[in-house]
């Protein structure tokens, strides 16, 4: 699996920023988010284009002081059109390239 052309942007319109934190409080509630920053990774895996949204903070189940990364992929229209998703195995193989690249790009 290949991650090429990665691109990460953090969201500072404040009412962007917070649309964006509601949806992904909803997507994962049990996350507790400690840093009101956002950011959004455009990237290609294996030539398919891909988005992700980032956050900072912790699974409620987690100490506060261990810093994790929430990161929700997003399914390309596509994929619903064509009832066509990748693997779930797929997908922790993409988020833990991208949590990568992260890491070395963000500072938290």
């Amino acid at each position: 699996m290949q991650l090429a052309d990665f691109s990460i942007k953090e969201i500072t319109d404040v009412a962007k920023r917070d649309e964006l934190n509601g949806h992904l409080k909803r997507e994962r509630p049990g996350f507790v988010q400690t840093d009101k920053r956002v950011w959004m990774a455009a990237f290609k895996v294996d030539g398919l284009q891909r988005v992700a949204a980032i956050r900072v903070g912790h699974a409620n189940d987690v100490a506060g002081d261990i810093i994790q990364l929430d990161i929700q992929l997003r399914v390309n229209e596509e994929e619903f059109d064509n009832d066509s998703f990748i693997p779930e195995a797929s997908a922790a193989d993409i988020l833990a390239l991208v949590s990568k690249e992260v890491e070395k790009r963000v500072r938290f």
